[in-house]
Parts: structure tokens; sequence; C-alpha cells
């Protein structure tokens, strides 16, 4: 029985990392600029490798090219890559979620040094983390070593 609530509580928790993000353009208010915010943000984030991951076999470590707009705003211990779990999954450690953030947030830095704004508006944050899963996945579709199939069985 304690097993069988771990398991419900467990996948009650685990939410589509990528549906979460899925209507951040449309979500967007100043739909005048998205178009050039998109252009700045292929412009700048450049996918060096991508390989999957040590930590969970549905995730691939997308590395990220250093740019000097990104690099600078890195905090201290910033990995520089992003996390891609495949399918429907979420990002299972905490690990992967934290480089996400840390890269999305250097990245909104980037474009607020651009475009203005303030950090704690948070207002590229959901762009940028659809614009990146839409950049990996793009990446990926084409790339015939690392292709991935859509949906992953995971026996529990």
């Amino acid at each position: 029985m304690k097993n069988l609530i771990k398991k419900i509580l467990k996948e009650s928790m685990v939410e589509d990392y990528k549906r979460k993000y899925s209507d951040a353009y449309e979500n967007y208010p100043n739909k005048k600029i998205l178009p050039v915010l998109l252009k700045y943000l292929n412009g700048m984030v450049t996918i060096d490798m991508i390989g999957k991951s040590n930590d969970n076999s549905t995730t691939y470590t997308v590395y990220l090219d250093d740019v000097k707009e990104i690099e600078k705003n890195y905090c201290y211990g910033c990995s520089g890559t992003y996390h891609y779990p495949t399918g429907t999954h979420d990002l299972y450690t905490a690990t992967h979620m934290e480089d996400n953030d840390q890269f999305v947030s250097a990245v909104e830095m980037a474009l607020i040094e651009i475009f203005g704004g303030e950090l704690s508006n948070m207002e590229f944050y959901d762009i940028i983390h659809k614009f990146l899963l839409d950049k990996i996945k793009n990446h990926m579709d084409k790339d015939g070593i690392n292709a991935y199939p859509e949906e992953h069985d995971m026996e529990w």
C-alpha cells in the first residue's frame, strides 16, 4: 500500500514540462515585438551538441554555444546546458530543472539589456523556454544521430 501511495503521489506531481510553455507566444502581451524577440533569440542561442542525459533515460542534455551576451549573465555554477525531456515526460531531477532555469534567466537578462524591462517581471521567461523547446525539437528532428521517439514507454 505504501508503494502504491508513493507511485500515485509521484505521478500526480509530474507534469508535462513542454505543455507548461506551449502557449507562451499566444499569452505574450506585446505581440508586435514577439517576431523581433524570436529572431534575436534565434541568432543568439546556438546548439553545440546534444546527448542523452546520464541522470535520466528520457531526457537529453543540450550543450549550447557560449555567447558573450548570455555567458556574462551566468550565475556561479551555471552549466550552460538545457535539458530536454522526450515525449510528454517531465524533468525528473532538480539539477536539470535548475540548469534550465539558470540558462533561461541568463538569456532573459541578455534580452532585458536589449529590449528593456525588469528581471523581476519575468516578461520573457516563458517565451525563452518555448523558444528553446521548439529549437531543440527542430534540431533533433533534422539530426539522424539524435533523433528520438516522440513518446517513450516507461516501465515503473
